[in-house]
């Protein structure tokens, strides 16, 4: 695991304690949101497409302009993303 390169889009836990299976939603999903090329190119490296595929359709953090860019990148319908569901509260 390259901790350095982890720290830069996981800041607020302890990168040395990930693993890379049981987080791998959370280090997707951080890469996706905030990482340059080389994070995603070491997410391509460690996960499949269809782990990418399943952070993007559900997770409910991913802004849209970020969850729009890997629906089209990945070929995934909208209406499969989660956070395209979201509500929008006007207070």
């Amino acid at each position: 695991m390259d901790v350095q390169m982890l720290s830069e889009i996981i800041w607020d836990a302890e990168v040395t304690n990930l693993n890379l299976e049981r987080d791998k939603f959370a280090i997707i999903e951080r890469a996706l949101m905030y990482g340059r090329a080389e994070h995603i190119q070491w997410v391509h490296n460690h996960y499949s497409p269809e782990d990418v595929a399943s952070v993007v359709r559900l997770s409910s953090n991913l802004d849209e302009r970020t969850a729009n860019y890997w629906s089209i990148r990945l070929h995934i319908p909208r209406e499969e993303i989660k956070c395209f569901s979201k509500s929008s509260a006007i207070i």
